[in-house]
């Protein structure tokens, strides 16, 4: 059986964010491949490039139905991922078929013609169609889940900033009060819906039921939180826009028109998302002070 070959991107990745323990498990990759394939019976095809921390590999199964197999590198948020895909049960969000080996082999729906936002090249229409997406998305989690709250990930964020002060200059303390008084503010709405927690442009795609969600973090958060990962992505937009200040408070309204949100609370939530990743960044030794910076500044227009 011809084993797609590991794509470079899926090695760096997995070798940055799990170190040894990714390198063992790359080692391992092929041999897992293998015998998913046996498993479902299926004719392997060509594996994404795009991929970060799992193996993604489009097939067709023993009927000759267009399905992905995925297998990941076992860690949390696949698991909650996966979880969400099951509260979901399609609506919204690829369809989930099976999984392996306790969750970390996955068979899903091939969605066709898997379009990417992105490709439509209108900011109006584009919005329009992941605001309606998240309405379908955000629904009361089951009675029984083990989806994480979002603010264990502020509170990551947070503990990592606080074991690792790099000033006020790159991080001024206004954002991380911006932070906190955000999340509290959101949480006193008592509005908790699942979340998606990385839904930009890339991970909604076309399929013949209209737009879907792919790859989701799987959390439980107010709405508001789901328009982060968006309004950062796709940034090579800005100087057509005439700046990152204009792209992202054009986005940021026209989110709030579609959901019937305020703006200031869409502006807070958008900012959330920046300055927790910001915190996240402390994690590594040689965290990218440029990328750093840049985000400190885009949360610093935000924040206002």
């Amino acid at each position: 059986m011809r084993i797609p070959p590991i794509p470079e991107t899926l090695i760096k990745s997995t070798q940055g964010y799990f170190r040894g323990k990714g390198a063992a498990w790359l080692d391992t990759l092929p041999g897992l491949v293998a015998e998913a394939a046996d498993r479902w019976h299926l004719q392997l095809g060509e594996a994404s490039p795009a991929a970060g921390t799992g193996y993604v590999c489009f097939a067709r199964d023993g009927t000759d139905r267009p399905v992905v197999l995925k297998i990941a590198f076992p860690h949390g948020e696949h698991f909650t991922g996966v979880e969400a895909m099951r509260v979901w049960g399609g609506q919204g969000c690829v369809r989930l078929l099976d999984t392996a080996e306790g969750g970390t082999q996955v068979l899903m729906d091939w969605c066709l013609p898997g379009t990417n936002l992105h490709e439509l090249e209108d900011e109006e229409v584009e919005v329009a169609h992941a605001a309606a997406l998240m309405g379908r998305l955000h629904r009361p989690a089951p009675a029984e889940h083990a989806l994480p709250p979002h603010m264990s990930w502020v509170e990551k964020s947070l503990r990592r900033m606080a074991e690792r002060p790099v000033g006020e200059a790159l991080l001024p303390g206004r954002l991380v009060q911006a932070l906190e008084q955000t999340v509290a503010d959101l949480e006193a709405l008592r509005r908790p819906v699942v979340l998606h927690g990385d839904l930009h442009h890339e991970n909604i795609v076309q399929d013949g039921d209209g737009w879907i969600a792919i790859d989701p973090k799987g959390l439980t958060g107010d709405p508001a939180l789901d328009i982060g990962r968006y309004c950062g992505n796709q940034l090579h937009r800005a100087e057509a826009a005439g700046g990152y200040g204009p792209l992202v408070d054009r986005r940021i309204e026209l989110f709030a028109s579609a959901l019937s949100e305020p703006v200031d609370r869409m502006r807070a939530a958008a900012a959330v998302d920046i300055i927790m990743c910001m915190g996240w960044e402390l994690e590594h030794a040689d965290f990218d002070v440029e990328s750093f910076t840049e985000n400190r500044d885009r949360a610093l227009h935000l924040v206002g």
